[in-house]
């Protein structure tokens, strides 16, 4: 696991007259923080195909290849945009945070290995991979409800 949890150097200053010892996991948070920073990205993803193979299921196209199909079409235009609003908002929420390094002349190798930036490339990853996982999980769920629905029951 990365070890981006707790203060970069950055944070000294300001923790120089402050006690660490407050019996904080920061690991736990920054896994927490990760989860629910990922979460909104894969649930994004879901509901966006849910919505296209829904309106599908809607039109009484109970074909699961057809499902599977129009899922996969779907969710091939989702991860676009997903990955556009990943890459945005990664940016735009660090663009502070380069200014910064920028100002403190921060080498390439300092940039790349800072904590704070260190973390928020994860969770852009895990964001993308989630959302990259979720759209199959999706597509497998409405075809076993299509299923379901099929036979009846």
């Amino acid at each position: 696991m990365a070890q981006v949890q707790g203060f970069g150097e950055e944070n000294t200053s300001e923790l120089e007259d402050m006690s660490l010892y407050v019996g904080i996991n920061y690991q736990s948070i920054s896994i927490t923080m990760t989860i629910l920073s990922c979460l909104g990205a894969i649930i994004e993803a879901s509901v966006s195909v849910s919505a296209g193979i829904w309106t599908l299921m809607d039109k009484k196209i109970d074909n699961r290849i057809h499902i599977g199909a129009y899922g996969r079409q779907v969710g091939s235009q989702m991860i676009g945009t997903a990955f556009n609003t990943l890459f945005f908002g990664f940016f735009g929420g660090s663009l502070a945070l380069f200014i910064w390094f920028v100002k403190l002349n921060y080498s390439l190798g300092q940039f790349i290995n800072n904590k704070i930036f260190a973390a928020e490339v994860l969770v852009t990853m895990l964001s993308a991979i989630g959302v990259i996982l979720v759209i199959p999980v999706t597509i497998k769920v409405f075809k076993f409800v299509a299923r379901k629905k099929s036979s009846g029951q």
